[in-house]
């Protein structure tokens, strides 16, 4: 896990590698092109408006059809990498701001603008649940434990959600966006179907502890 190097950040906020990931190399583009963050002037230059708006009413209905209630704020972005994210960072990704106790105070969805541009609405959905899936797991005690299985694990919330055939038609303009064969389709499905979620402890152990240490001296700036 990085420390974004965005000075207007606190350093408390946390990046994370997303499922939502198809990106060019950065090139040596425009003012409103480069960098990270898009100003406001920027997302209209670009013709944004509609997109961006789009996105955020996808967030609230998320919460809504999740049951949740966030301070959620979407923020459009251009090359992450730009801002010292690793490369394996994806065209949506969420981060945490955290209080001085460490406790989630709120959340930045970041989401590409190549994806807002180029991407269907339905991946806008898609996508929304997903992000506010993470953020409703990552606060259950003991969610670490899932490993690798957390990305299934908010797909798997993301289908409980919304059912089998509206997730199907989520992971169908998915898999065109990732270019996926029938195969791959077939096999993620099958996974997400099938995850086994490690149950949470009914109280904090060690390993609990360990991982919210971590989480302090990374915010710290000792790590």
């Amino acid at each position: 896990m990085q420390r974004t190097l965005l000075a207007q950040l606190p350093a408390s906020q946390l990046p994370r590698r997303a499922t939502f990931s198809q990106r060019s190399p950065a090139k040596s583009l425009p003012i409103c092109y480069a960098g990270f963050e898009i100003s406001q002037a920027c997302i209209s230059e670009r013709g944004l408006d509609r997109k961006a708006a789009a996105y955020q009413r996808k967030i609230r209905e998320a919460m809504w059809r999740l049951g949740a209630s966030y301070k959620i704020e979407l923020r459009p972005v251009n090359n992450p990498i730009d801002a010292g994210y690793d490369a394996t960072v994806g065209d949506v990704f969420t981060e945490v701001v955290r209080d001085q106790e460490m406790r989630n105070e709120s959340f930045i969805i970041n989401v590409t603008a190549d994806f807002l541009e180029k991407q269907p609405e339905i991946l806008f959905e898609a996508s929304s649940l997903h992000e506010v899936c993470h953020i409703m797991n990552d606060d259950l005690t003991g969610y670490h434990r899932n490993s690798a299985s957390i990305e299934r694990a908010e797909e798997y919330c993301v289908l409980q959600a919304v059912g089998e055939s509206r997730y199907q038609q989520y992971l169908q303009a998915y898999a065109t966006y990732q270019h996926w064969d029938t195969a791959t389709y077939n096999q993620f499905l099958q996974r997400v179907e099938h995850v086994v979620l490690v149950p949470a402890p009914s109280e904090v152990d060690e390993a609990d502890r360990i991982t919210e240490e971590y989480f302090r001296k990374l915010a710290d700036g000792k790590i």
